[in-house]
C-alpha cells in the first residue's frame, strides 16, 4: 500500500472517530437502529425495554439509560456500553475493552462514576470520573465466582459519615446493578433524594426500611423504601484507606 493511501486511511479513521466524538447518545442509538435497520418497537422487543422508556431517550427529558438499560440496549445491539454512553472506546461488544493483564493474569476494570438521576422516573445515567482517578481491577476469577458480569458493575464515593463505623468519607464502593432484590440486613446503593448513597436495608413491618450504620439515630433516621427511594445495586466490594 501507498504512502498516500495509508494518509487517507488514516484520515477517514480521525473523521470517523471525530464524528463520533461529537454525536450525543441520541445520535448515536439512531445511527445503529439505521445499520441494523430497526424501528423503536423493534429494538423494545429484542432489548426487553418497555416502548415508553426508548421513546423517552429519543423525545424526553431522559437523554440516557440507566445502567441496568444501557447493558440491555448495548447486548441487542452488540455494541459496548462505555462506547454507546460516550462515544469513546471500542464500538464492537466483541471487543475486551476494560481488559488489562496485571499482575500475568486477564482482568476487568470497574469505572468509577458519578450518578445523574432524572426527575420523575426510575431512569438514571453514569458518568465516568475523569479526574486521573484509576477504575478498580479484578481478575476474572473473581467474576466467574461471584456471577458478576462486569458489564453490570460501576464504583461510586460514599460521602458523609452515615454509613460509619464501616464505610468512612471518601471510600469507593462496588454496586452490582443485576442485584436489586432488597435483603434484610444487606448494604445497597439506593437512589436518597436525587443523589446516590449507601444505606442497608431491613424489613419491619412489611416495610422496607433503608438505615445507616451510624448509631447516632437523631441525626441518621431510617428512611421508607418507595418509588422514589429506590434501589441501585447491592454493595459488592469496598475500598478504603482507613484501618
Amino acid at each position: 500500500m501507498s504512502i498516500l493511501s495509508n494518509n487517507n486511511t488514516s484520515i477517514t479513521l480521525i473523521n470517523q472517530a471525530f464524528n463520533v466524538l461529537n454525536m450525543n447518545f441520541k445520535d448515536r442509538l439512531q445511527s445503529l437502529l439505521d445499520e441494523h435497520e430497526l424501528t423503536q418497537a423493534e429494538l423494545s422487543r429484542r432489548a426487553k425495554i418497555s416502548r415508553a422508556t426508548i421513546s423517552l431517550w429519543f423525545t424526553g427529558n431522559v437523554t440516557e439509560p440507566s445502567g441496568k438499560n444501557l447493558v440491555k440496549v448495548s447486548k441487542a445491539l452488540r455494541v459496548r456500553p462505555e462506547w454507546l454512553a460516550t462515544g469513546i472506546g471500542t464500538k464492537e461488544w466483541g471487543e475486551k475493552v476494560g481488559q488489562t493483564e496485571y499482575e500475568g493474569g486477564n482482568c476487568f476494570v470497574v469505572y468509577r462514576v458519578h450518578i445523574k438521576f432524572f426527575e420523575g422516573s426510575r431512569e438514571f445515567s453514569t458518568e465516568s470520573i475523569g479526574d486521573n482517578m484509576a477504575p478498580i481491577l479484578f481478575s476474572q476469577e473473581w467474576y466467574k465466582k461471584n456471577d458478576f458480569n462486569p458489564e453490570e458493575l460501576f464504583a461510586i464515593k460514599v460521602t458523609g459519615s452515615a454509613m460509619e463505623p464501616g464505610l468512612y468519607d471518601g471510600d469507593w464502593v462496588v454496586v452490582n446493578t443485576a442485584d436489586v432484590k432488597p435483603r434484610d440486613g444487606v448494604a445497597f446503593a439506593i437512589n436518597d433524594e436525587g443523589e446516590a448513597v449507601v444505606r442497608r436495608l431491613f424489613k419491619v413491618n412489611n416495610q422496607w426500611l433503608a438505615a445507616s450504620d451510624n448509631p447516632d439515630k437523631r441525626i441518621y433516621r431510617d428512611k421508607p423504601i418507595t418509588e422514589e427511594t429506590f434501589v441501585l445495586g447491592r454493595i459488592v466490594h469496598k475500598q478504603s484507606e482507613r484501618i
